[in-house]
């Protein structure tokens, strides 16, 4: 997972993930137990310690390929994670809205394991409260406490090395869902 921005690679919020069904069906997500990365356990999410950094993560996925089978990150503070729900048109592009927004908050978007979804990481100092509406259509999630099991599957033109967070249109886009 080379795709990972500098603004999230050194933060100590990453684990790993086993996969706990070898046969998932295309719309299940397969159901993954989290490990720490530093301690090879069970991770325990209260315990800061269990998580590390980007590369701490990858390296033990890359020493353990017959048991580790990805990369997740911890959402806290001063992160948020966006989810958009059913966000593709038939033809498995974007809509519009959900492309130009992706591009207007910057942050860290792929697609999610559910194929019809995007969650994007974005970095806010401004606490927000996690909330949930309809953006064009679309059920939109704001969490501030989470984790993702991340895929990789990045979008050309909208994930990258972004820049910070365009606070103003987040907060537009906060004001959009209510």
């Amino acid at each position: 997972m080379k795709t990972i921005p500098e603004f999230l690679r050194d933060r100590q919020s990453f684990y790993v993930t086993e996969s706990s069904d070898p046969t998932p069906t295309p719309r299940s997500v397969p159901v993954k137990r989290l490990i720490s990365p530093a301690t090879l356990s069970d991770l325990r999410p209260g315990q800061p310690g269990d998580y590390s950094d980007h590369r701490t993560a990858v390296d033990a996925v890359e020493e353990h390929p017959h048991w580790l089978d990805g990369i997740g990150i911890h959402i806290a503070p001063p992160l948020l994670a966006i989810v958009i729900r059913y966000c593709f048109q038939p033809s498995w592009t974007l809509y519009k809205p959900i492309r130009e927004l992706m591009k207007g908050l910057s942050g860290y978007w792929e697609r999610s394991p559910l194929r019809e979804d995007v969650w994007g990481v974005i970095w806010s100092p401004t606490p927000v409260v996690g909330t949930e509406g309809w953006f064009h259509g679309n059920r939109a999630l704001v969490y501030t406490e989470a984790h993702l099991n991340l895929t990789g599957e990045t979008f050309r033109g909208v994930s990258g090395d972004p820049g910070p967070t365009n606070h103003e249109r987040l907060a537009q886009f906060l004001k959009e869902i209510h």
